[in-house]
């Protein structure tokens, strides 16, 4: 099964005015680049590390353009990095087999095996060698593409950023195939004028052509060359017969009027990214004259400010380069090549001298250091945001800014006139803008501002502050600012963002872009990208051809038109309720549902079923029903239904669900039948009609409902129709794959599949301690804070962020995210017969709020550990292991503490946002991600169990709103098998219960002896296999070879251990042995491990998977590595012979006789005394 992402183009609809420069620069150019990018690998994303034979015959595939060893232009990479690193590099070895590959079009790899890896590496690491790789992209593509372009006239983005995609498709030189030839082919033609009305003409064989019409004349060209090339070496298959949503991609743009890349503003070079990088961007050309971050920048502006330096003019003059400064040197221990300026530099700051005395060397260091140093780039950010976006966001929180383009312009008034309180910074500008509404101010935005207590439209203020900056800009009021012009001529800044506000450019994003009932530009949010190369259906991958999955054919996007349509926005809007006077009485909610048509109390009866019928509705419902049934338009008896209806709207999930779930049976399924039985395969005519009819006009068989529509549409044609749209028919099946099916950020209509029930048995290990660190797995990064008082030393990830702070804890952890788990990991565990994976993850890699201290960005390494999963054939189960406010007060949650996770209502709501994320996470890598774990270990000594059920309930309906092709997991809670029928619904289906087992825990059973150890295997999964599993499979999630609490932090840092007697309430040792030490065979070492020792592990290894493996669905074990527990390291136990290489069913010798009759006594009162602690799942850190 191919992986299914949905690509965003960072494209939108401009004002076309043929432009006046008539090459691709600046963003116009990166936006060609990424888009090629999108067919060529996959996603937007540069992968110089990139390297594969992929099977074409042109030997290795690599690197940003897909350079080839049999082809030429890899050798013509490594010979340009040769130049720079003075031809002494990795590459060096393997020159004359390159060489001659290259010159003999030879697709062999011989002699080549280190390529990929050397490749991979430098491509990662290397500047120069990224450099290179752009250079001769640029040579041989780029610059030949754009030459051409220039020859013809092409002014417009789309037009050359067509030509450099078939460059790098078809070749620049001049064989059949190649963009010259294609060229040639389509000017011949244009045999007369052709008109058009894309305002650029271009002069072909003496003929006037409107620009948009060769465009289209080429394309087709380019299609015809795809399905029947002329070269030999390019025909056979139907590789680039198969290529053609590249041009689909371009014919889209074209006919959404993209001429011209950017973000609606062609002025702006705006590259679609998101909204903090626009914003920051945007002001980054008025600081430095494009988007670039010049980190590198430093020189003498002769402003009175001393040297003016890096991302944001960081000042020796101002002070903020000295912070610069100083939070670099705490990155660095502060012994670094700034240091011995920071004398001159602190006076400076604190004197605000201009001076650049005693500072020769300040910008040959910054310029250096600029250039190479992740740190000083680091520091820079740091100090960008700290005094300059962060207070201007802070500024716009007090206002209650809603639109980018409102925020953004805070924060380049704030970069430029600072944040400070003077009389010409962002505040006071603030004031002065604010002190010009006296009464209230209406407008059009949608969005209003409370403003002296008058009510003020966003986009009305926004230009009223602009008046305001402009002014301050010609006459600054503090007497530093006046004098000269420098800050009378800077309104191009406001300009330019005055060009936006009248283009209706107010939010930024990458996106889809439409028009609003106003005709004024409109973003339309989906989906995401993948970071996968595409393979077919044999798993090879595909060189180059990547479907681009147009956005009207996504069903959140035809959603969100119509929500465009009926509400104003993209949003939806669950909390509107009006009445609107027209009849059908209370209008509300994200379709509108009337209190007299019917529909709001299908809503209702349906939140009632989520809720058990006891609500803030219940009151009103026999006038709802009356009003329903009788077609009223009465509000009457239901005063408080809005204040109700907002309040759910706002903050009830199952509210927000009840209304998704009417609004799909009665409209957009209803749509989709029709349009099944039509044929319709466009999402177009899908979303854009079938839907947005149904909603406005019913889908019902009345006179003007949809399905008459369609009727009457279909009477229409009494003949064949011929049109250009090449997919649209009638005969089309209903099962056609165009069907609202593919997943965004909203929950689409979920797929049903037998895929898990021929699941084979799970063998699996849990990648634990990853995105949630426990001290245990990884003590070095808690060990660096080595604190006298233990009070204050971090003992989760909570209080290690907290101690770090967000930036040091940040970096900390990417570091550790980048190299902790590895392909090679992987690829191990599945050559040594593991098929799953189980990941574990925090709620804050999916919802973090600002005064939480944990650090998120997890994600982009969570999904590099799917595609490597996909490559090594392994399953994934996603397992949430921390939920706000800790389901178990354990470190293993991320923050060991009082637990208060069912306290709140936020903190639910918040864990089931979580779930969608993965959930939709998981429909995006449906091939990898077969299972989700709901929560980790929520424990029942803390919340009653019903209420983990309610919970448990409410993400089964929120995970199968999604998918139903995951197994839906949930953790037993700590109950005994017995009592597990009450965590478990009789209506779930593909469900498997998560129990862990372990034998450290339990202050009895830690004091067994070996063979007792291996005897308890069985009595305690003895009612775990007895368990009824007519709906629900049983795996034991977590489980290892220890037996001994020894391990380092196993406890909770700080915490001592049963085995030694040092455990809070544990007053003598409980090892089995008269002298109890966490040395030798219990120790850290595992080369101190004795040969009967290791033995006993495979016995006690082999006793549990003998069970797991055989009578259950199956076992993780926990966990693939750690630093320096050896029970607990999978890959260290196959190694070293205590874990089987290939997980088998070995049942250990009888060893019954080795048991002493007093620890049968033991066992026997102990399974009479302590019954409940044999048959739960043990667990973590008690």
């Amino acid at each position: 099964m191919l992986q299914r992402s949905i690509f965003l183009l960072a494209i939108v609809t401009v004002s076309i005015v043929a432009s006046t420069g008539a090459t691709l620069c600046g963003c116009s150019k990166d936006i060609a680049l990424r888009l090629t990018n999108i067919y060529e690998n996959g996603n937007t994303d540069f992968h110089y590390d990139y390297c594969e034979n992929i099977g074409d015959g042109r030997g290795y595939t690599a690197g940003i353009a897909g350079f080839c060893t049999g082809t030429g232009d890899a050798w013509e990479v490594i010979q340009a990095y040769h130049k720079l690193t003075g031809g002494k590099d990795d590459f060096s070895s393997m020159d004359s087999v390159l060489k001659k590959d290259a010159d003999n079009s030879d697709s062999s790899t011989s002699g080549l095996e280190s390529y990929c890896k050397v490749w991979a590496n430098l491509g990662k690491t290397s500047k120069q060698f990224q450099q290179v790789q752009d250079t001769i992209r640029d040579n041989l593509y780029y610059s030949p593409s754009q030459k051409l372009a220039d020859q013809l006239g092409l002014k417009f983005d789309v037009s050359r950023g067509e030509m450099y995609d078939t460059g790098l498709q078809h070749g620049t030189d001049t064989d059949p195939d190649g963009l010259p030839s294609l060229i040639n082919d389509t000017n011949a033609k244009f045999t007369s004028d052709q008109t058009g009305s894309s305002g650029s003409t271009l002069t072909i064989n003496g003929h006037k052509v409107d620009e948009i019409v060769w465009l289209k004349k080429f394309i087709e060209v380019r299609v015809d060359d795809l399905k029947h090339p002329k070269e030999k070496d390019n025909q056979g298959g139907n590789t680039w017969a198969g290529d053609t949503y590249r041009t689909d991609s371009y014919m889209y743009m074209i006919n959404a009027g993209t001429y011209m890349f950017g973000k609606s503003v062609k002025a702006l070079d705006n590259d679609g990214k998101p909204i903090i990088d626009i914003a920051l961007r945007l002001t980054n050309i008025y600081e430095n004259g494009d988007t670039d971050f010049h980190y590198d920048y430093c020189e003498d502006i002769k402003d009175g400010r001393g040297f003016t330096a890096g991302i944001a003019g960081f000042c020796t003059g101002t002070g903020d380069a000295w912070e610069v400064i100083q939070a670099y040197h705490k990155l660095t221990g502060g012994e670094d090549d700034f240091s011995p300026m920071d004398s001159v530099l602190k006076k400076y700051a604190e004197e605000e001298s201009e001076s650049t005395s005693g500072l020769e060397d300040y910008c040959k260091v910054w310029e250096k250091l600029g250039k190479s140093d992740k740190k000083f780039q680091q520091a820079q950010e740091s100090i960008r945001d700290k005094f300059y976006y962060t207070p201007s966001q802070e500024e716009a929180d007090k206002l209650g800014l809603k639109f980018d383009i409102t925020r953004g312009e805070m924060y380049d008034t704030g970069i430029q006139h600072g944040t400070s309180s003077d009389a010409d910074g962002l505040p006071a500008l603030i004031k002065y803008t604010n002190e010009k509404f006296t009464s209230d101010t209406t407008g059009d935005s949608g969005s209003t501002l409370n403003i002296n207590g008058k009510k003020v439209d966003e986009i009305e203020w926004l230009k009223k502050f602009i008046e305001v900056r402009d002014d301050d800009l010609k006459n600054p009021k503090e007497s530093y600012n006046q004098g000269g012009d420098a800050w009378a001529d800077d309104t191009y800044r406001t300009i330019s963002y005055t060009h936006m506000i009248d283009a209706g450019t107010y939010m930024f994003g990458k996106s889809v872009q439409a028009l609003d009932n106003d005709g004024n530009s409109i973003t339309v949010k989906c989906g995401k990208e993948s970071s996968l190369r595409r393979r077919d259906a044999n798993g090879r991958p595909i060189r180059r051809y990547r479907k681009l999955i147009k956005p009207s054919e996504n069903p959140d996007i035809a959603l969100r038109l119509t929500n465009i349509y009926e509400n104003g926005d993209t949003d939806f809007h669950y909390d509107y309720c009006e009445d609107i006077k027209d009849g059908r009485g209370f209008t509300a909610g994200i379709a509108g549902f009337c209190t007299g048509t019917g529909d709001a109390w299908e809503v209702i009866q349906a939140y009632h079923k989520l809720t058990g019928g006891e609500d803030d509705f219940s009151p009103m419902d026999s006038v709802l029903k009356k009003y329903a049934e009788d077609g009223s338009d009465s509000t009457t008896g239901l005063e408080d239904y809005c204040s109700v209806w907002e309040k759910l709207g706002k903050n009830d999930v199952k509210f927000q669900q009840a209304q998704n779930t009417i609004r799909d049976e009665n409209n957009l399924n209803p749509s989709q039948k029709l349009a099944d039985e039509v044929g319709l395969k466009f999402g177009v005519s899908r979303g854009g009609q079938m839907y947005d009819t149904g909603i406005q006009m019913g889908a019902g068989d009345d006179a003007d409902g949809l399905s008459s529509l369609i009727k009457y549409t279909n009477e229409e044609f009494t003949a064949e129709q011929e049109g250009d749209s090449v997919e649209e028919s009638s005969s089309a099946s209903p099962s056609s794959s165009a069907s609202l099916s593919i997943v965004s950020e909203e929950i689409a209509e979920p797929s049903s599949s037998s895929r898990l029930s021929e699941i084979e048995i799970i063998r699996g290990v849990n990648l634990g301690g990853v995105f949630l660190i426990e001290p245990f797995i990884r003590p070095s990064l808690f060990d660096q804070f080595n604190s006298s008082d233990t009070s204050d030393t971090p003992v989760d990830e909570w209080t290690f962020s907290a101690a770090l702070g967000k930036e040091e804890a940040k970096r900390q952890l990417e570091d550790h995210w980048d190299t902790f788990v590895t392909k090679d990991h992987l690829e191990a565990l599945a050559e040594n017969g593991i098929n799953w994976i189980r990941i574990p993850v925090g709620y804050w890699a999916f919802n973090l709020t600002d005064d939480e201290p944990f650090v998120d960005g997890q994600l982009p390494y969570i999904e590099r550990i799917l595609g490597w999963a996909q490559e090594t054939g392994l399953k994934v189960e996603l397992d949430l292991h921390g939920a706000p406010g800790s389901q178990n007060g354990y470190d293993n949650s991320g923050h060991r503490v009082t637990p208060e996770w069912l306290h709140a209502r936020i903190n639910v709501d918040r864990t089931l946002d979580a779930l969608r994320k993965m959930s939709l996470l998981a429909v995006e890598w449906e091939d990898v991600v077969y299972g989700i774990q709901v929560l980790n270990e929520p424990s029942r000594w803390k919340w009653p169990v019903a209420d983990i059920l309610e919970f448990y309930n409410e993400a089964y309906d929120l995970v199968r709103g999604i998918t139903n092709d995951v197994y839906f997991m949930i953790h037993d809670t700590f109950l005994g098998p017995n009592d597990w029928s009450t965590l478990v619904s009789s209506n779930w289906t593909h469900a498997l219960m998560d129990t862990h087992i372990y034998q450290m825990f339990d202050n009895y059973i830690i004091t067994l002896n070996e063979s007792a150890h291996i005897n308890m295997v069985s009595t305690m999964a003895e009612n775990v296999t007895r368990f009824d599993r007519t709906n629900i499979g049983v795996v034991v999630g977590e489980f290892s070879a220890a037996t001994h609490d020894c391990t380092k932090y196993i406890n909770g840092l700080g915490r001592g251990s049963r085995w030694e007697g040092t455990l809070e309430y544990v007053d003598h040792p409980l090892c089995p042995f008269e002298s109890c030490s966490c040395t030798g065979d219990y120790g850290s070492d595992y080369t101190q491990f004795s040969d009967h020792y290791k033995r006993f592990l495979r016995r006690y290894i082999d006793a549990q998977l003998s069970i797991y493996d055989q009578e259950l669905a199956g076992w993780f074990y926990w966990n693939f590595r750690t630093e320096s527990a050896p029970e607990w390291d999978y890959l260290l136990g196959v190694e070293q012979g205590w874990i089987p290489k290939f997980p088998r069913t070995a049942i250990p010798k009888s060893i019954e006789e080795e048991v002493s009759a007093t620890d049968l006594v033991s066992i026997a009162s102990t399974l009479h005394l302590h019954s409940v602690i044999f048959i739960i799942s043990l667990f973590i850190c008690w």
